[in-house]
């Protein structure tokens, strides 16, 4: 009908539809087309948007991928697949701190969805690698999330073990300090070891319930041994040592 007579005005609903046949038979090309045409005339539809952004994002437009989004979250604001869309593309694109204003922005639309807080969580985990002068505040941030994230799903094997390396490995750089003291500096050797056990008493319950969740976990197995080896709790440790097979 369009290549008949191009200039025929045609019902948005059957463009949407025409949209989606052409993306369940991977003609990716004529569906964004489809969908491009009908974000040009504000169709009403929230799935386009979402859609049309990632289609453009998995062909590298990026540009275009967030021009969609944009528009999308204008026009509706609340709707939880655009939402969702938006963060994976920040996220995709390793733009962080802009990730951060928009979970938070998410977080207020839907403060139950757990996914939301862990990903904040996992962001904030993220930036103290990247913003290592203001760590404290995405360590205290990221733990804030984790802890909102497992008050409401308190099963979550994974955000119990993201929790718990976030203190274990914030402990094992204090370790490294401590490894390159002088032998003379035991006063600061010792100021590091107080401060070390502290974060391995932090992670120790978040590895213990995610080894109750998940017994065959290598990675909780080795970070247990540690924390119980440098907390003097011996044969749990030797527990962990021979699971581990050492």
């Amino acid at each position: 009908l369009i290549d008949a007579n191009p200039l025929a005005p045609m019902d948005p609903g059957v463009i949407f539809n025409m949209g989606l046949m052409a993306e369940k038979t991977n003609r990716t090309a004529e569906a964004v087309a489809a969908f491009q045409k009908l974000v040009d005339i504000k169709y009403s539809e929230p799935y386009l948007y979402s859609r049309l952004s990632s289609l453009y994002l998995e062909a590298g437009q990026s540009d275009r991928a967030l021009q969609v989004l944009e528009t999308g979250r204008k026009n509706f604001p609340t709707d939880k697949d655009i939402m969702i869309t938006e963060l994976n593309f920040y996220l995709n694109q390793n733009k962080l701190d802009l990730l951060v204003d928009k979970l938070n922005s998410a977080i207020a639309l839907d403060p139950a969805n757990a996914e939301l807080y862990f990903v904040l969580g996992t962001t904030h985990g993220e930036l103290i690698k990247l913003d290592s002068t203001n760590a404290t505040s995405h360590i205290d941030a990221a733990v804030s999330a984790y802890n909102k994230a497992l008050e409401i799903e308190p099963n979550r094997f994974d955000i119990n073990l993201n929790a718990g390396a976030l203190f274990y490995n914030t402990a094992i750089e204090i370790n490294k300090k401590m490894n390159a003291l002088p032998l003379e500096a035991e006063a600061q050797y010792e100021k590091y070891k107080e401060e070390r056990n502290k974060l391995y008493g932090q992670a120790l319950p978040y590895f213990e319930k995610a080894f109750q969740l998940d017994s065959t976990s290598t990675d909780c197995m080795i970070a247990l041994k540690e924390i119980y080896v440098r907390l003097g709790q011996t044969a749990k440790a030797d527990e962990m040592k021979k699971l581990l097979g050492n």
